[in-house]
């Protein structure tokens, strides 16, 4: 039996597209989680309060993962892509404006929804995108991806926030939602 061969296939056809908007959306993230709980206590929510806040991220993905897949099967990878970063932009501009802390709340929780949507996204466009030989190593790559921006968007969050405040991480966050956004759309 001959194993089958499979056409020269290398990750670095499909970096940008693939892992800059995962750099960019976990450089989002980064930017905007060491704030959320100052910016509801600034807000005038209580400290119980304000770490609900906070949590509401991750309450938002977990109540959106089986939705996410029925959005990623209905309208495929770009478009869920492209709406979740449209999505969570509209979710950072809540939290920017947000003047009480239920709007600040409603951004966090459609944070949460979005990245949900968008996790689930990139790993379908992977799962397609990349012949089975080199899954493991282009889905462990798209992992490290989000980290890397995890790890940067506190530094650029905070050097905003020196410049104007804790509403500058979340102008740094949605600028790259701009920015994923814009690289969603360039996925083949």
């Amino acid at each position: 039996m001959t194993p089958m061969v499979e056409p020269s296939f290398s990750l670095r056809q499909i970096a940008l597209p693939a892992f800059g908007p995962s750099v960019l959306y976990g450089m989002a993230n980064g930017a905007i989680l060491p704030v959320v709980a100052f910016t509801a206590r600034d807000l005038d929510a209580s400290v119980a309060v304000a770490g609900l806040v906070a949590a509401l991220v991750g309450i938002g993905s977990l109540v959106s993962n089986v939705p996410a897949s029925f959005v990623t099967a209905r309208f495929g990878e770009r478009r869920a892509m492209v709406g979740a970063a449209v999505f969570a932009g509209i979710a950072l501009l809540l939290c920017i404006l947000a003047r009480h802390v239920a709007m600040l709340a409603a951004g966090v929780f459609m944070m949460g929804m979005a990245g949900s949507v968008f996790a689930l996204a990139r790993q379908s466009f992977l799962i397609e995108a990349v012949p089975i030989t080199q899954r493991a190593r282009a889905l462990s790559t798209l992992a490290g991806s989000m980290r890397i921006g995890v790890f940067v968007g506190p530094f650029a969050g905070a050097a905003m926030i020196h410049a104007m405040g804790l509403r500058g991480a979340y102008l740094v966050a949605l600028v790259a939602m701009v920015g994923v956004g814009t690289l969603a759309m360039a996925v083949p």
